[in-house]
């Protein structure tokens, strides 16, 4: 269980943590032969996951922390389900 002292601390380990599966995406599209309609979901969410992480932004621009985790909690899963979708199971 991880134990954060403010809500701006967890935003800022979210962002490593979706930093953190967005290198594994590339990763795997870069050593994996995706077919066509693989390569097309794995796109699609991809840019799902970037707008999402753009309105985390904001929200943490605002200053609304708490929102902007859970926006960017959301970003990363999108980021996940890509990963697994391209072949690569990673557990969470």
């Amino acid at each position: 269980s991880l134990d954060f002292k403010t809500p701006a601390d967890e935003y800022r380990y979210e962002l490593d943590r979706h930093d953190a599966h967005r290198m594994i995406l590339e990763m795997v599209r870069a050593e994996r032969q995706l077919d066509a309609s693989t390569s097309t979901l794995v796109q699609q969410a991809l840019e799902a996951a970037r707008t999402t992480r753009a309105h985390a932004e904001q929200l943490a621009a605002k200053g609304d922390a708490k929102a902007a985790i859970v926006e960017l909690d959301g970003a990363t899963k999108q980021l996940l389900a890509a990963i697994r979708r391209a072949g690569l199971y990673v557990p969470g």
